[in-house]
């Protein structure tokens, strides 16, 4: 297997060197070739076939070839099989339950220059297909297995550098078009005062960049480092919610708690879950959008549509003994939807925030209520009439409003 010598541009160079020869390692030397040139930093210098030198002392190469890191790859093992289940039949096949299952194991060991002991990082790709497909099981967790190494080499070898200037929303890096920093990279900065982000915007002999996080926590000096896969900005929130709802012919204010995960800084995607309490016990789940503008840095709002799935409970209690529904007490279900159209406002308080939406909902009416009991070992359902129930017709009217607060935190 050659010895493929790479370099990170005028970063550092690097050796990569298979210890294992079959087909599937072959394949995993093509995908780590691909992988670093995608990187966009990495070109190939040359590759030496020498047995001699790929049997000598991993030290010895580093020297030899002045590399700053050489990474030894080694395929452990390739297994692939078919798994019973006894306790599952197949009704469609017949018999038990068959299935076919792979798994590769991959070790990687990266020794650095002036470094004695080499890190070490072991990969393992599982997959299950049908019990006839043992080749493509192979095939997945190939795929699965060459996916993590990627992603470990993307973060291993991530561009780092220091902030040379800040100008307002303006950074300046010590890297440039030499050292792999290409337009649209995104960086991290962090130290004394906080963190913040900002993507590349100019490349020449340096690189500048526009934060679009944190500009007043910066300071020159600050370490930056590359965010391989980007950066996603997830923000978790709880609180308070108001409602105006119309119950039978009377207008009620319940309330109730509310807990949202919104994913994206410019366009939200929220999955949302709620809880209402008074006559009647309603969560719900559902999803809201929100395109965002922003003031500053930490002051977002913007238009806010959201849709929810409504649960309705509540006690019902008959006074003829049970000789409509068989019981004379028990709980009944309804269930409806809602969408609602309004507005979102957000104000960052560093890792934290404050949240509040205001809706106009677009309700169904809860009419239908349903009693089920088991009958014999089978699920029966019953209408309950609504001279049982506290609340017959329940619909959501005029606004909703929540207020909450919660915590920002961010996957780069």
């Amino acid at each position: 297997m050659p010895l493929l010598i790479v370099v990170i541009l005028s970063l550092a160079r690097v050796g990569f060197l298979s210890e294992s020869e079959d087909a599937w390692s072959n394949k995993l030397e093509d995908s780590i070739r691909k992988s670093l040139y995608e990187m966009k930093r990495f070109k190939i210098l040359r590759a030496e076939a020498t047995k001699e030198l790929s049997d000598s002392s991993r030290e010895f190469i580093l020297d030899y070839l002045n590399l700053d890191y050489l990474i030894i790859g080694n395929l452990e093992g390739v297994e692939a099989d078919i798994k019973v289940y006894p306790d599952i039949y197949d009704s469609l096949h017949g018999g038990y339950k068959r299935v076919a299952i792979a798994e590769m194991y991959y070790e990687l060991k990266i020794y650095q220059r002036d470094r004695k002991e080499p890190s070490w990082v072991r990969f393992v790709g599982t997959a299950e297909e049908e019990w006839q497909q043992i080749e493509d099981a192979e095939k997945t967790a190939f795929r699965e297995l060459k996916s993590k190494i990627d992603d470990f080499l993307r973060k291993h070898f991530a561009l780092r550098a220091r902030i040379t200037d800040v100008k307002g929303r303006l950074v300046k890096i010590g890297l440039g078009r030499d050292d792999g920093v290409r337009r649209g990279m995104v960086f991290v900065a962090s130290g004394k005062r906080g963190y913040g982000f900002f993507r590349i915007v100019e490349v020449d002999d340096t690189a500048r960049g526009y934060l679009f996080k944190g500009a007043s926590r910066l300071r020159r000096g600050y370490p930056v480092r590359e965010c391989p896969h980007g950066v996603s900005f997830l923000y978790l929130d709880i609180g308070y919610v108001q409602f105006r709802t119309e119950m039978d012919d009377s207008i009620e204010h319940p309330y109730g708690i509310f807990g949202s995960l919104r994913i994206g800084r410019r366009f939200q995607l929220s999955v949302d879950g709620g809880l209402g309490f008074g006559h009647i016990f309603y969560p719900s789940i559902g999803l809201s959008l929100a395109p965002l503008s922003y003031i500053g840095e930490d002051f977002a709002f913007g238009p806010w549509v959201s849709g929810d799935l409504i649960f309705a409970f509540q006690r019902w209690r008959s006074d003829d003994g049970g000789l409509l529904l068989g019981d004379s007490t028990g709980t009944a279900n309804g269930f409806g939807a809602t969408a609602q159209v309004g507005a979102i406002f957000r104000y960052d308080l560093g890792r934290f925030h404050i949240v509040s939406t205001a809706g106009y909902p677009f309700a169904t009416t809860i009419s239908y209520w349903n009693y089920s009991k088991d009958v014999g070992g089978e699920k029966q359902s019953e209408e309950v009439p609504h001279d049982y129930l506290t609340v017959g017709r329940f619909r959501f009217k005029d606004f909703i409003l929540k207020i909450g607060f919660g915590y920002n935190f961010e996957i780069y």
